[in-house]
C-alpha cells in the first residue's frame, strides 16, 4: 500500500471513529412505554405489606430549585435539585385505585401507607433567545429512588439560594441512575401569568434493591421524564434563582435498545476498521 493510500485510509478510519463515537453519544431509543411491575412489600423496612403491582405511566410532583451561573448576557449554566414525588400510577390509561402511594393516601390495614419520591441532581447550560425566553441542554443528572413507610412531605427555606428538605425518614434507596444522552430544559416568561419552566430527561435504571424491581430486569430500563411547570408551580426570587413547588410531570419506563439505525452505523464503522486492520497486516506480513 503507498503512503497515500494509507494516510486516506487512516483518514477515513479516524472519522469514522468520530462518527461512531457521536452515534454511541446521541443513541435514540423508542418512546413505547413498558409495563412495569414493582414490589413494595420487597422494600427493606418493610416500607408497607401491599404487594406488587403493574403500570406504564406515573404523575410526579417535583420540588426543587433552580440556580443560574450567568457566563454572560445571554448564556450561562445551571443547577436543578430536589425531589420528585411519584404521584399516581397507571396502566394503559386506567388508575391502580389500590396500589397509589400517594402523599396522604391510607390503604385498608396496617401498613399501607407509604410513599415512593426521587431526590436528583441536575446541570447543564442554557440560552436566552430573548429576555423571556430560554432554551438549554442537560448534561448531567443523578438521582436516587427512595421508598419510605411514611408519606413523604415537602417544606422550602432559605429565600434566594435555598433549597427543599423532606420530613418523612429517608427510608430505603431502591435503585439510582444517571442521565442517558443529553436532555433539554426550557424557560418561558409569559407576562402576568409568571414564568414558566419545561424539561425532558432520560435516564438508566441500577437496582439496589432487586426484590423490589419483579419486571422486567432495570437492567433492561430506561425511565423517561417530562416536566412542564406554569403558574404558581414556578417562582421566580430573583434574576437567577428559582423555586418550583409542586410541578407537574410524567414519568415511564422504555427499553434500553438503541433505534436500528444507531446499530446501522456502528456495524458499518466497525466493519470499515476491520477492512482497514486487515490491509494493514497484510501488508506488514508482505
Amino acid at each position: 500500500m503507498n503512503a497515500s493510500m494509507e494516510f486516506s485510509l487512516l483518514s477515513v478510519v479516524r472519522t469514522t471513529a468520530a462518527a461512531m463515537a457521536l452515534a454511541a453519544a446521541s443513541m435514540t431509543y423508542g418512546a413505547t412505554a413498558v409495563d412495569v411491575t414493582w414490589n413494595p412489600s420487597a422494600a427493606p423496612g418493610p416500607i408497607t405489606n401491599n404487594g406488587p403491582f403493574t403500570f406504564d405511566n406515573v404523575t410526579t410532583r417535583t420540588f426543587s430549585t433552580i440556580a443560574l451561573a450567568p457566563a454572560s448576557a445571554t448564556t450561562g449554566t445551571f443547577t436543578e435539585t430536589g425531589f420528585i414525588d411519584l404521584n399516581t400510577f397507571t396502566l394503559h390509561g386506567g388508575a391502580i385505585a389500590t396500589q397509589i402511594p400517594t402523599v396522604g393516601w391510607n390503604g385498608s390495614g396496617v401498613g399501607n401507607d407509604y410513599d415512593l419520591y426521587i431526590r436528583f441532581t441536575a446541570t447543564g447550560n442554557y440560552t436566552f433567545s430573548d429576555p423571556q425566553t430560554a432554551t438549554g441542554t442537560v448534561t448531567g443528572t443523578t438521582y436516587q429512588l427512595f421508598g419510605s413507610a411514611t408519606p413523604a412531605t415537602y417544606s422550602f427555606s432559605g429565600g434566594v439560594g435555598g433549597s427543599w428538605s423532606i420530613t418523612t425518614p429517608a427510608g430505603s434507596q431502591l435503585a439510582h441512575g444517571s442521565l442517558v444522552g443529553t436532555g433539554t430544559i426550557g424557560l418561558q416568561g409569559s407576562g402576568t401569568a409568571g414564568v414558566s419552566s419545561n424539561a425532558n430527561v432520560l435516564a438508566n435504571v441500577i437496582a439496589d434493591v432487586p426484590a423490589f424491581f419483579v419486571a422486567p430486569p432495570p437492567s433492561t430500563l430506561l425511565i423517561n421524564t417530562a416536566f412542564t411547570n406554569t403558574g404558581t408551580e414556578f417562582q421566580q426570587l430573583s434574576p437567577n434563582f428559582f423555586v418550583v413547588n409542586q410541578g407537574g410531570g410524567t414519568a415511564q419506563f422504555i427499553a434500553a435498545v438503541p433505534e436500528p439505525q444507531t446499530y446501522l452505523m456502528l456495524v458499518a464503522g466497525l466493519g470499515l476498521m476491520g477492512f482497514v486492520a486487515r490491509r494493514r497486516a497484510n501488508r506488514d506480513l508482505a
